[in-house]
């Protein structure tokens, strides 16, 4: 589905000049104009170039091109049909973009949850549960976001987010191709390495990311997204993995597995509240490096699916 914010201009330039300056056309368009009259032969740029068979009536330098823009862009930045940049804005991609995100939540970050919560020191079972009904989850707490288009997004979701707290560094093993996506996710000097369980052909990796790794756990369904990618076997894109009911009972047996794993630790007893020892946000920030290793093994490595029956 196209963006309902892209829209197309006519513009003109100067094909003469030494730098590109595009201006829109409008209906009340002046034929006074240099340009577009006789006066265009007194024009310094353009006698410069020395026009072998000049057009009386305008300069025949001055160009016209179809192009498309942003409206919710605070700067339009106007780009041609044919560059790729614009593509993403024809098709299912654009829910990923910040400023049609930001726009259609309302708010001043992007969200997908239901209640479009952005207090993000809350306990981890409140965020874990708010699912949105359009991803998958994979055991090893990665979503996948099915497209009309076929074009998929993937990335961690709210309860890895929640685990987590903050990421420190962002790296992408994988390039592209046809391969199992990965990310790395470093906390505290320690890589966490994620692994989808099934093959995409890799069209992109979100490296904005790296620059602004606090999107990963804040906004994991919408800017934190990691890599895109088109489906690659003739299996389902979506075998093995949860949506809906299911994923929602699924993260409820997850969230009492973490507070079974976390009441061992001793290390977190000061992330303990008061009502009965509900998990803060960003528990693995105050573990130490076995323990983190040995949440990362319990809930987050490739493997974790041995563990959980589907």
């Amino acid at each position: 589905m196209r963006c309902p914010l892209l829209r197309e201009a006519q513009v003109k330039f100067c094909r003469a000049s030494a730098y590109t300056k595009l201006i829109v056309r409008t209906t009340d368009t002046s034929n006074n104009e240099r340009c577009s009259t006789e006066a265009w032969s007194r024009c310094l740029a353009a006698k410069q170039h020395k026009e072998e068979h000049p057009s009386v009536a305008r300069c025949p330098f001055l160009q016209e091109s179809l192009v498309q823009y942003c409206s919710g862009a605070p700067i339009s930045k106007y780009v041609p049909y044919s560059d790729a940049k614009i593509a993403r804005c024809t098709d299912d991609r654009h829910k990923y973009c910040d400023v049609f995100a930001e726009l259609a939540s309302g708010e001043g970050s992007p969200k997908r949850t239901p209640s479009g919560e952005s207090d993000r020191h809350v306990d981890i079972f409140h965020k874990a549960l708010e699912i949105p009904d359009d991803v998958w989850l994979s055991p090893n707490h990665l979503w996948l976001s099915a497209s009309a288009d076929g074009y998929w997004h993937i990335g961690i979701d709210a309860f890895l987010a929640g685990v987590l707290g903050r990421v420190d560094r962002l790296g992408f093993p994988t390039s592209r191709g046809v391969q199992h996506p990965a990310a790395v996710l470093t906390i505290r000097d320690i890589d966490l390495h994620l692994v989808f369980p099934s093959p995409l052909q890799i069209t992109e990796s979100n490296s904005h990311l790296r620059a602004s790794t606090d999107r990963i756990t804040e906004e994991p369904y919408v800017g934190g997204w990691l890599l895109e990618g088109k489906w690659a076997t003739t299996d389902s894109p979506t075998a093995g993995l949860r949506t809906g009911e299911s994923a929602r009972t699924w993260m409820i047996h997850e969230i009492k597995r973490l507070t079974e794993f976390v009441q061992h630790k001793n290390a977190l007893s000061t992330q303990r509240l008061n009502d009965g020892g509900i998990v803060a946000v960003g528990v693995a920030q105050h573990l130490d490096r076995q323990d983190v290793l040995g949440l990362y093994n319990e809930f987050f490595c490739p493997h974790a699916s041995w563990r959980i029956p589907l």
